[in-house]
């Protein structure tokens, strides 16, 4: 993938959080970026911040203005912008390393021009994982229009950070934020470019870390009328949206449902029951073996970063990464035994065994007989198998990234070399056991 992608940061007075912010955009997996900051006049130290990050990273442009509020730094930033392809993120938040590159294969594999997806909702130490739309099939402005209205005044819907907009919409119909409203103003963004979009795909995958924070109505320094002003505004665009995309018939029969926006306040729907411990979302990472070096660790550090590459495919299909490694192993020999699974896993045979019944109940594969030795892959699991073989190259591409040609056939061949010693040296261990 060429497309570049342009991600763009409004920046005032979050020293606290910015670095974590950019640091997580800077490490995406997809490298053609460019990361437009706007410092929009902050009195802290965000802005030295985001000039110290800028030095040691080409990608990262910083703009400086006077204090004019979000969206005119947004507007400043789309003007500047070169990608073909524009992302947003709030400097309260952050970003999952794959971010970037599930968006953008889902818009260049569908040719949407919007993409949506699942985010994480943080509270202190807390999270959950919200989204809306479950169909895997891309789908026309009309669909759309009637997903969003089932929930209108949901965040999935009105925000900007967890959708993927295709700049020459933006620029061709010149749509930028409305730099006088400071409640809904994504939103109506969101309104005014969707009328001019054909195609739309959402992905089931958190690429997203949402912050709840107390910049909430209520804690603004904005009256009641004020607030009211704002919403009859927004309603009226929301409203405005489907007299225009719907025929007067259609209009009458939803409209019951349009007016729900000027009755609910925007919202981020609400703590989930099932919300976990913030960091237990992911791979799991200790701290110990990040810092010290040893054998071992280096071991643990690669299958790490080889899971944390898999991460977005345990959504998207709803497996664990024991179930994607095993499959990963039945791509390259359907005949391998349960004892082997058992062995490289470090999992017992009833685990094993448990795992491949899961995924045979998923339709994933078929088992002939109960030992395992005989596995038949569904063509859905070769679906996913090839998924795998995609991470695994981008997986050795990261990882082979900074080196020359040269260095990386040194590399392999130092690798071989010292694997085939190992190897001999097992087989020898193995044949005294016998």
């Amino acid at each position: 993938m060429n497309v570049k992608v342009s991600i763009i940061v409004p920046v005032y007075n979050c020293e606290k959080s910015i670095e974590r912010c950019i640091k997580s955009i800077i490490n995406q997996t997809y490298d053609n970026i460019e990361i437009i900051i706007v410092d929009d006049g902050s009195k802290d130290n965000s802005a030295i911040i985001c000039d110290e990050l800028a030095k040691n990273d080409l990608r990262i442009k910083v703009v400086h203005q006077q204090n004019k509020g979000v969206s005119a730094a947004r507007n400043n930033a789309i003007s500047i912008s070169t990608g073909q392809y524009l992302q947003f993120v709030d400097s309260d938040d952050w970003l999952p390393d794959y971010t970037t590159t599930t968006l953008t294969e889902a818009a260049i594999k569908t040719g949407a021009d919007l993409i949506i997806g699942d985010f994480y909702r943080v509270i202190g130490k807390r999270i959950s994982t919200k989204g809306k739309i479950k169909s895997k099939k891309v789908f026309s402005l009309p669909e759309y229009a009637d997903y969003m209205i089932k929930n209108p005044a949901d965040f999935y819907y009105g925000v900007l950070w967890n959708k993927l907009y295709r700049r020459s919409i933006i620029e061709k119909y010149n749509i930028r934020m409305l730099e006088n409203l400071h409640w809904c103003e994504d939103f109506i963004f969101n309104l005014e470019y969707i009328k001019y979009c054909h195609i739309f795909y959402a992905v089931q995958v958190p690429i997203y870390y949402y912050v709840r924070n107390n910049n909430s109505l209520s804690n603004n320094n904005l009256t009641a009328n004020k607030i009211f002003t704002m919403k009859c505004e927004t309603f009226t665009e929301f409203n405005k949206f489907y007299q225009q995309i719907l025929s007067e018939d259609e209009y009458q029969l939803f409209k019951p449902k349009i007016y729900r926006f000027f009755i609910d306040m925007a919202t981020d729907g609400g703590v989930s029951l099932k919300n976990t411990v913030l960091g237990q979302e992911s791979v799991r990472l200790s701290d110990y073996a990040l810092k010290n070096d040893n054998i071992l660790l280096y071991d643990y550090r690669k299958r790490k970063l080889f899971y944390s590459f898999l991460e977005p495919l345990t959504y998207k299909y709803n497996l664990n990464y024991n179930q994607l490694v095993i499959m990963y192993f039945l791509s390259q020999n359907r005949n391998i035994t349960k004892d082997d699974l058992s062995d490289i896993l470090n999992l017992s045979k009833q685990q094993i065994l448990i795992e491949l019944q899961l995924m045979e109940f998923k339709s994933i594969l078929q088992i002939e007989n109960k030992k395992g030795y005989c596995i038949n892959i569904s063509d859905y699991g070769y679906q996913i198998i090839r998924e795998i073989k995609n991470v695994e190259d981008k997986y050795f591409k990261f990882i082979y990234g900074n080196l020359t040609i040269e260095q990386q056939q040194t590399y392999e061949a130092l690798n071989k070399q010292i694997d085939k010693t190992i190897t001999k040296q097992l087989l020898n261990k193995s044949e005294m056991v016998k």
